[in-house]
């Protein structure tokens, strides 16, 4: 993105949104969200299967077997653009 766009980035888990927070910490043009898009203003539960530390974008909001919970917040992108 060049200086006069914008750059919108949204991560409901917290651990992860810490990592992308220092990654752009340089670029002045990015906007960070800890929150999961969905078309409900709220909380939801983030489903974390057992390999997640080996690829960290396997979290979801649907249920999966044998996995942790972890209560995040929802909101709509008509809220944040609002």
């Amino acid at each position: 993105v060049e200086s006069r766009g914008e750059v919108f980035s949204f991560e409901p888990h917290p651990e992860i949104f810490k990592k992308l927070k220092h990654n752009i910490s340089k670029s002045k043009n990015c906007t960070l969200h800890n929150v999961a898009l969905s078309k409900t203003i709220g909380e939801s539960v983030l489903f974390i299967p057992k390999d997640f530390a080996k690829n960290e974008g396997v979290a979801s909001l649907e249920a999966q077997e044998n996995s942790e919970c972890l209560k995040i917040r929802t909101q709509t992108l008509d809220d944040v653009f609002k």
